[in-house]
């Protein structure tokens, strides 16, 4: 009987296979459960397995990567870049058939080009869910993280036109909104809009820690500007280092550009050139506005 081809499936058809429980794949299976024929899980934390089998999140949990992509139409791997990028080059022994990917991680460039190298069987396109939470892990998981969000998709040599399809009804499907862009202006734009501002938000957290070493009193004066500037120091350390490694050469040519603008405040601030702060400020204060109104309209 001849096999149907790859990714013509409807996704009520499928059967999807999700390596990796945390948050963002924890949060998919949560979504998704109701909509498929059948979901598999792959996680390696055996308290993970535990809590998905008290759940009953998923119809087969297991440690075992073959065993958990042995039977899917479509394989989402939600784990951090470089095992993303490992597990690529792994697939083709587990599943010689071939079958669809998407992957979940924050970088795509060294990703969409691992796909690109796999063989003719494989269709995959490169994704990334501008979502999340400071927690981690399956407990932190939530069917509506994806709810109204912004889900980035990366055409590579491996994405065809049913693969796209299936991969556009599961965003659908959960809630969230499709946008196309190339690899390499993805990294770009998420060094200067998600990377940057990570590092920024935990440089202010060790600054203030340093005050608050001096005189403990800093903790009792802050308020919720340092709380809310330091949000994102909250994140998963090793997992953000997997992020900022795989985007080296991008974000570090925006602490470049950051540094530059840093040093000219300094230098204005120096100067008192009062007059010009404050019209640098108004600017800033519009561009705030203008980011609201766009990207979190009312």
């Amino acid at each position: 009987m001849e096999q149907p081809a790859i990714g013509s499936k409807k996704l009520a058809e499928s059967t999807i296979s999700i390596v990796g429980l945390g948050l963002m794949g924890g949060s998919l299976a949560l979504a998704l459960k109701p909509y498929v024929a059948q979901l598999h899980a792959v996680d390696t934390n055996p308290d993970t397995i535990r809590l998905a089998e008290a759940m009953e999140l998923t119809d087969k949990c297991t440690n075992d990567l073959g065993r958990g992509v042995s039977s899917a139409d479509l394989i989402v791997l939600g784990t951090p870049v470089r095992n993303i990028l490992e597990i690529i080059r792994e697939l083709p022994s587990f599943r010689p058939d071939g079958c669809t990917i998407l992957d979940l991680g924050s970088t795509k460039r060294q990703i969409c080009q691992e796909m690109s190298r796999l063989p003719s069987k494989f269709a995959a396109i490169g994704g990334h869910p501008m979502c999340g939470r400071e927690k981690s892990g399956l407990p932190a998981a939530t069917a509506h993280l994806y709810q109204g969000q912004t889900f980035l998709l990366c055409r590579n040599d491996r994405t065809t036109i049913m693969a796209e399809s299936l991969i556009l009804e599961l965003i659908q499907t959960i809630g969230a909104k499709a946008v196309f862009l190339t690899p390499e202006r993805h990294d770009i734009l998420v060094s200067a809009t998600s990377h940057l501002p990570y590092i920024v938000s935990s440089l202010l957290m060790a600054q203030a820690s340093f005050q608050a070493e001096k005189d403990p009193l800093a903790w009792r004066v802050s308020a919720t500007g340092l709380k809310d500037a330091t949000r994102l120091a909250g994140s998963n350390p090793a997992m953000m280092l997997e992020i900022l490694i795989s985007n080296r050469d991008e974000i570090i040519r925006q602490i470049d550009i950051f540094q530059l603008e840093m040093e000219t405040f300094k230098k204005r601030l120096v100067d008192r050139q009062d007059v010009t702060l404050l019209d640098w400020l108004g600017d800033v204060q519009q561009q705030h506005e203008d980011y609201l109104a766009q990207r979190w309209p009312e």
